[in-house]
C-alpha cells in the first residue's frame, strides 16, 4: 500500500508538467464516469447508462431507440468490437468468412475456450472489410459515438516474437484510420504496446480492464505502463479509464483521477 500512495504522489506531481505541455482536446477528457454492459438492456441497465459520461456496450442488443434515449441523456456510446478474436455466436460474421481469415499454428486454426472464439488475422483484406462494414452499419443503423475495440493485446501476445508482428501492427493502423475517417471516437482495452507503436494517433481512451494496485509493488511492466499512461491522460492525448474488481484498486484509481468502473 505504501508503494502505491508514493507512486500516486509521484505520478500527481509529474503529470503536471506533462498537462501543461501537451494538453491537447479530446472528446473523452471531460469524461469522469462510464459503465460497461454487454447483456439485453432492462428499464433500469438504461437509467443507470443514463447518468454515466460513457458507454460501452453489445450494440446488436440495444434498439435504436434505446440509444437514442441514453444520448439524449448525454452519455458517449462505445460500440463493442472483438478486434482480433470472433465469437461463434457472431453468425453474421462467421457466416461470411473465409479460410485463410483464420490465424493458423502448425496448420491448426487457434481456438480460445476460455470465450469460444478464434484468433483472426486482420492483415487479410476481406476479413478487414467485414469488421469495418460492421462498424459501419452499427454507424449508421444504431448512430453511435464510437467504437471500443477489444482483444487489442492479441496482436502483442501471440505475435510480438514473430516476424508478422509489423504487418500486423499496420493492418490495425490500417483499420483505426478507416474508422476515424468515419467520424467515429476511438476507444481500446489495453494492448498498451500496441497502442504506443501505432494507436496514439488515432485512439481517444484505453481501458486498463482489470487494473490491480497490487500488481504496482511486484511487476515493473505495471509501474512502467502505469507511468506512460498517467502521463497520457494528463496531457489530454489518450484518457485512461479503469475496470476494477477490489476496493483497494478503486481507491487508488479514484485517487488517481481516473474515471473508474467497478466491476461488479
Amino acid at each position: 500500500m505504501k508503494k502505491a500512495i508514493l507512486l500516486g504522489v509521484f505520478l500527481t506531481f509529474s503529470g503536471i508538467g506533462a498537462w501543461m505541455q501537451y494538453m491537447v482536446s479530446n472528446p473523452l477528457n471531460s469524461a469522469t464516469s462510464f459503465m460497461i454492459f454487454y447483456d439485453n438492456p432492462t428499464e433500469q441497465t438504461i437509467s443507470r447508462l443514463k447518468e454515466v459520461d460513457v458507454a460501452i456496450i453489445a450494440v446488436h442488443a440495444f434498439t435504436r431507440e434505446q440509444i437514442k434515449e441514453i444520448q439524449d441523456a448525454g452519455t458517449l456510446i462505445f460500440a463493442y468490437t472483438s478486434l482480433m478474436q470472433l465469437e461463434n455466436w457472431n453468425t453474421t460474421m462467421t457466416s461470411q468468412v473465409k479460410s485463410n481469415d483464420f490465424v493458423e499454428q502448425d496448420g491448426e486454426r487457434i481456438y480460445i475456450k476460455e470465450w469460444d472464439t478464434y484468433l483472426m488475422d486482420i492483415r487479410q483484406s476481406h476479413y478487414q472489410q467485414l469488421l469495418l462494414t460492421k462498424i459501419e452499419i452499427e454507424r449508421r443503423e444504431k448512430q453511435v459515438d464510437g467504437v471500443f475495440f477489444d482483444t487489442v493485446d492479441d496482436l502483442y501476445y501471440y505475435f510480438h516474437d514473430t516476424e508478422e508482428h509489423k504487418s500486423y501492427l499496420l493492418a490495425y493502423e490500417t483499420i483505426l484510420k478507416d474508422v476515424s475517417d468515419q467520424g467515429l471516437i476511438i476507444f481500446q482495452n489495453r494492448g498498451f504496446e500496441t497502442l504506443q507503436a501505432k494507436g496514439e494517433p488515432y485512439v481517444s481512451g484505453v481501458l486498463w480492464e482489470n487494473f490491480d494496485s497490487s500488481n504496482f509493488e511486484e511487476s515493473s511492466w505495471a509501474r512502467n505502463w502505469m507511468l506512460k499512461l498517467h502521463r497520457y491522460h494528463t496531457s489530454g492525448k489518450v484518457r485512461l479509464f479503469t475496470e476494477v474488481r477490489s476496493d483497494p484498486s478503486e481507491q487508488v484509481s479514484l485517487n488517481l483521477g481516473f474515471p473508474t468502473f467497478r466491476k461488479e
